[in-house]
């Protein structure tokens, strides 16, 4: 499923859709950047998907949300912006 990243791995675990995480952030907080803050991230994300196209339904928005997610280094990464834009060209 859509998942955040713990303790930065190395390598991406093959049972994950996606990874989120600010990828292009410095990591202020010793732990990192874990699980708890996945959910949020993938909520407010769902939420602007639906916002453009309410027509959408959950498995539609999932396939987006998996589908437009960014290869960085290996990891593929959720990314809002391309999310909106394909929800945008699915209208």
């Amino acid at each position: 499923g859509i998942i955040s990243v713990d303790e930065y791995p190395t390598s991406p675990d093959e049972a994950r859709d996606i990874y989120t995480w600010p990828y292009d952030m410095e990591p202020v907080y010793k732990d990192g950047w874990g699980f708890s803050n996945g959910p949020p991230i993938v909520a407010g994300v769902i939420a602007l998907v639906k916002s453009v196209n309410a027509s959408l339904s959950p498995k539609e928005i999932k396939e987006i949300i998996v589908e437009t997610a960014a290869d960085r280094d290996g990891f593929r990464v959720l990314d809002a912006e391309a999310a909106v834009r394909e929800a945008i060209r699915r209208m």
